[in-house]
């Protein structure tokens, strides 16, 4: 009788220890799909990084912001975006790299390419964006159910299929990744104001904007922000 007690005692020592670890598994996961969506704790980090080493570059002042259609947080930010481009002032350009981090966000990234390139990303943006919403990514696993998806779209799926696998946007998506990991985007979405400063997500989606916009009223008129203790290198 007493070895079996020991024996139990032994079990459920073990099952503790296992369920402990369960637990610390399960919240460094959860934790890092937040992070990867940019919906840490704002408290965290600060608003915006300067990059060493990075000349500022203001003829145009352009703005980069990386971005997935698969992020939930670049998802809500959309809904403000439109309206802000539309209010930039001059000597401003605005521009959206789609981020490669894995299979699936390449092939959205190749997506993307491709419709900017047949000029139909007008009509299809938010659309995407909405089919993600609605959980709906598993359209986007197959060449058929893409060409179906965009059939009729400004692109036939048979024109869809053909260009899709193309050498051309294989590189165009390479370069966007290399971009995205010379300046060390990690997380979206993220908004690069100038060369020079790395904008990131907060809990409130217009607010990443604010930031950038306070960023370059300070650029043209000459005031740099100050931002010594908030310093990264960027990759060469």
């Amino acid at each position: 009788m007493k070895k079996k007690n020991k024996q139990s005692s032994a079990d459920i020592a073990r099952y503790v220890i296992l369920g402990t670890l369960g637990l610390i598994l399960g919240a460094v996961v959860v934790y890092s799909l937040l992070y990867i969506f940019g919906v840490t704790d704002d408290a965290e980090r600060p608003p915006y990084l300067t990059l060493s080493g990075n000349d500022l570059q203001t003829e145009p002042i352009e703005v980069i912001e990386f971005f997935s259609y698969d992020c939930p947080h670049c998802r809500r930010l959309e809904s403000f975006v439109d309206d802000w481009v539309e209010n930039l002032p001059d000597g401003v350009t605005f521009r959206r790299v789609h981020v490669a981090f894995s299979g699936r966000t390449k092939v959205l990234a190749t997506i993307h390419w491709m419709l900017q390139e047949r000029g139909i990303l007008d009509q299809n943006h938010d659309r995407i964006f909405k089919t993600a919403g609605e959980g709906k990514l598993y359209i986007f696993e197959t060449l058929e159910t893409m060409a179906e998806y965009f059939d009729g779209y400004g692109i036939t799926a048979e024109q869809f299929k053909a260009l899709f696998n193309s050498q051309t946007l294989a590189r165009r998506v390479e370069d966007n990744q290399t971009l995205t990991d010379r300046y060390r985007v990690t997380s979206v979405p993220q908004i690069l104001v100038a060369n020079k400063y790395k904008v990131f997500a907060s809990k409130k989606s217009e607010k990443i904007l604010e930031v950038v916009d306070e960023l370059i009223i300070n650029i043209l008129s000459g005031e740099l922000p100050e931002t010594e203790a908030t310093v990264e290198e960027t990759k060469n």
